[in-house]
């Protein structure tokens, strides 16, 4: 058991390792960084079953890019949350304000996690902010993305509940936010 634990850490501390080399571009040709995200996301799909931990009382986690199209943050938020023993429902990268909130209506999401990578789609958060609370939505909104790393108070300016630095740091947030409901 200790065996799988470390490896399960080798695992998550990989993923971080790929989030940091996204975010601080160590890798400065793009053909080249998509090309090692790529054969990071089959190893991923590979290891994910064995080491994903088991959860009795998973929220419904929704997560998906927001106008953009670039979504290796996503992918890679959204393994560390699968390999943590997290449901979670994918709604794709290069959505409208209103295909999130309808999405999180229809599956009946707790937690939505939203990712940027342009300041102008940063700033849409405040209308999903808006159309939750029109709709009395209760649903915990977590911001990430580049606009939030280089702003550590935009995530408030929009509304959202929290701000996940990076793809681990999401855990503790969705654990203590559902904790509080």
């Amino acid at each position: 058991m200790e065996q799988k634990n470390n490896h399960r850490q080798l695992f998550l501390d990989a993923l971080l390792a790929m989030d940091r080399i996204g975010s601080e571009k160590v890798l400065r040709d793009a053909a080249q960084q998509q090309q090692s995200f790529e054969a990071v996301e089959q190893i991923i799909s590979r290891m994910l079953p064995e080491f994903r931990r088991d959860r009795k009382n998973s929220p419904k986690i929704g997560i998906g890019v927001l106008i953009d199209h670039h979504a290796l943050g996503k992918r890679i938020v959204k393994a560390v949350v699968q390999a943590e023993g997290f449901e979670i429902f994918d709604f794709g990268d290069g959505l409208s304000v209103e295909e999130i909130v309808d999405k999180t209506m229809a599956y009946r999401i707790d937690v939505l996690l939203v990712s940027t990578l342009m300041l102008p789609s940063a700033l849409k958060v405040k209308e999903i902010r808006q159309q939750f609370d029109h709709r009395k939505i209760k649903t915990w909104l977590i911001v990430g993305g580049a606009p939030f790393r280089l702003d550590s108070s935009l995530w408030l300016q929009v509304g959202a509940d929290a701000d996940g630095k990076n793809g681990t740091a999401v855990i503790p947030m969705i654990e203590r936010l559902v904790a509080t409901q």
